[in-house]
């Protein structure tokens, strides 16, 4: 949900009240003296705002920063002064019954300094703003103190292994969607022709289906390998042709600002050849992922998977 309503010290200097964590404050004029706030609206049963309440008020000449207590997000911003200069939150906590609260998933962060020059600072989506500090002539330069919250219905998932049915050129060649990170590749039958998936299930949430893309076709006739760009990973396979000859992937990244990502510092790596002859199976290895596959020999029977390491609980 969006609230873009300026306000400034004109009118009492109140904001609206916003019905669920702020993720980005917006200015504009001159110090930065017209603000807005654009917030995630939950159900009003899930915000207790009888157990709100302000913070002392803040400008550069003081402390230059104001928090709310432990568990509580901003829903409301008052400022007074010329140009805006002092400031305070109100700050209210989820309800004790409500399906959302904050998430010991990731450390609280602390936004990008801003002002009317770049006009907005943002936590990040899934994130709420617990705290604002300024510094600069009449508090013009501005940073927000972030904490991340979520659907605790997703909090306590945790990650589990899954294997599909084996798939082939039949019925379309489709395999199921795995959900998460592929760390294992099944093969049995002539040439490879039916194959599985091992993956980590991740919460629907973890993933990012929206930007997910097919690969090209590959097969052991042309370039006889496909990737997935930057940043994803492989969840669903689809074969055609002859024993499955010809194969594409469907790669999906990481949603942003949520537990899991690609570990910096790993090069991608890759899994030895493997074929229906020898074990009828290539891995990863645990904590890995299948984010390309290579093939060779006729149609398309022996497979190779390139991995990217990513923090598996």
């Amino acid at each position: 949900g969006y609230n873009r309503g300026y306000f400034s010290e004109e009118g009492g200097g109140l904001s609206s009240f916003v019905q669920g964590p702020i993720e980005k404050v917006f200015c504009s004029g001159r110090y930065c003296d017209n603000m807005a706030l654009q917030a995630t609206t939950l159900p009003l049963i899930d915000i207790d705002y009888s157990g709100g309440r302000w913070t002392g008020w803040f400008s550069e000449e003081g402390s230059g920063k104001a928090s709310c207590p432990s568990n509580s997000f901003v829903v409301r911003v008052q400022c007074g002064g010329d140009y805006c200069d002092n400031l305070r939150l109100y700050c209210a906590p989820f309800a004790k019954d409500s399906d959302y609260a904050f998430l010991s998933t990731a450390p609280p962060k602390v936004s990008n300094q801003f002002s009317e020059e770049a006009g907005s600072g943002s936590c990040g989506n899934g994130w709420a703003v617990v705290g604002m500090r300024c510094s600069g002539r009449y508090c013009d330069n501005l940073r927000l103190d972030c904490k991340k919250w979520g659907n605790t219905s997703d909090a306590g998932f945790t990650p589990y292994p899954v294997k599909t049915k084996y798939f082939s050129e039949e019925d379309g060649g489709y395999s199921e969607w795995t959900h998460g990170p592929i760390d294992r590749v099944f093969c049995s039958g002539r040439y490879c022709d039916n194959m599985a998936l091992q993956a980590k299930v991740l919460s629907l949430d973890d993933i990012d289906y929206n930007r997910g893309r097919w690969t090209g076709w590959f097969s052991e006739e042309g370039s006889a390998r496909a990737s997935c760009p930057s940043g994803s990973f492989v969840v669903r396979a689809q074969c055609s042709g002859r024993y499955c000859d010809n194969l594409r992937l469907y790669c999906v990244p990481f949603a942003r600002d949520r537990e899991y990502a690609f570990t910096p510092g790993f090069s991608t790596k890759q899994s030895g050849w493997f074929s229906e002859e020898g074990g009828g199976s290539g891995s990863c290895g645990n904590g890995w992922a299948v984010v390309g596959m290579r093939c060779s020999g006729r149609y398309c029977d022996n497979l190779r998977l390139d991995c990217r390491k990513w923090n598996a609980p």
